[in-house]
């Protein structure tokens, strides 16, 4: 009988994020990447972490920081698990390591540290769940359908309808209107994108042959180079937002409130 899958979460905290450098009206405690800044009581990048690590399905969640941060990160872990998790036992062995310098370079370091778990068990099935860590509050929701899909597919991405009217632009100056969409048929990708790791390195494989296509995310990957394979949509939801203004902080602490108080 085949065992299940091992599921691997990848939080990418990869760049240093939006900085107070760029808003001199921030407070002390923004002058540092997003990723740290205070939510709840915890940094950001701490919420992400735990919806994955005490998600009962997770087995392994592996945060990937500049290398700068790697210590800081490994040692508010230590710190966390011994001081405020009474039940550190019952979460995901976590690992911290260095990603590369564009998004493509940390998921795809974070795929060659997930290949170990392939090489000690060949046959079983891998699958790992590429996270932002500037998302805080994905939903237990999200998680358990995109495990789902991935039982019907290789690879599943969360997004939500887009609300605004969409266009292309015509020229590179972005003058003139081309192609308006559908807005029905648009879709704006959030994460988790999930994949088979197979599939998915295999994609990484080709585009460091060829480089053909800026990868602005790890599904596009699939979709240029496996064309062939099926991806599954996961419902997203509002909540679900990425953390990429200043000013995003106050949204997604309003949200922060509200699904406390609901719990």
């Amino acid at each position: 009988m085949p065992s299940s899958p091992l599921n691997i979460a990848i939080i990418l905290a990869g760049g240093i994020g939006c900085r107070a450098a760029q808003n001199p009206a921030l407070p002390p405690e923004q002058d540092q990447p997003k990723q740290l800044w205070p939510l709840g009581g915890l940094p950001v990048w701490q919420h992400s972490w735990l919806s994955y690590a005490t998600h009962p399905a997770i087995q392994i969640v592996c945060l990937v920081w500049p290398e700068n941060y790697v210590s800081q990160i490994r040692q508010a872990l230590t710190q966390y698990t011994q001081t405020q998790h009474p039940d550190a036992d019952t979460l995901a062995t976590s690992y911290v390591i260095a990603g590369g310098r564009e998004r493509s370079d940390s998921s795809s370091k974070a795929l060659e540290f997930s290949q170990q778990w392939q090489e000690r068990d060949p046959q079983r099935r891998i699958q790992v769940l590429i996270h932002d860590a500037a998302r805080p509050l994905v939903s237990r929701r999200i998680i358990d359908e995109t495990l789902r899909q991935l039982k019907l597919a290789n690879a599943a991405v969360c997004a939500i309808p887009a609300q605004d009217s969409l266009f292309v632009k015509e020229d590179s100056e972005g003058c003139k209107v081309g192609q308006v969409l559908d807005r029905s048929t648009v879709m704006q990708s959030q994460t988790p994108q999930s994949f088979e790791l197979q599939t998915l390195r295999r994609a990484f494989a080709i585009h460091q042959e060829h480089r053909e296509i800026a990868v602005t995310d790890d599904i596009c990957l699939i979709k240029s180079y496996l064309p062939s394979q099926d991806i599954r949509v996961v419902e997203g939801d509002i909540y679900n937002m990425k953390l990429t203004q200043a000013a995003d902080l106050k949204t997604l602490t309003s949200y922060y409130q509200m699904i406390t108080t609901q719990q």
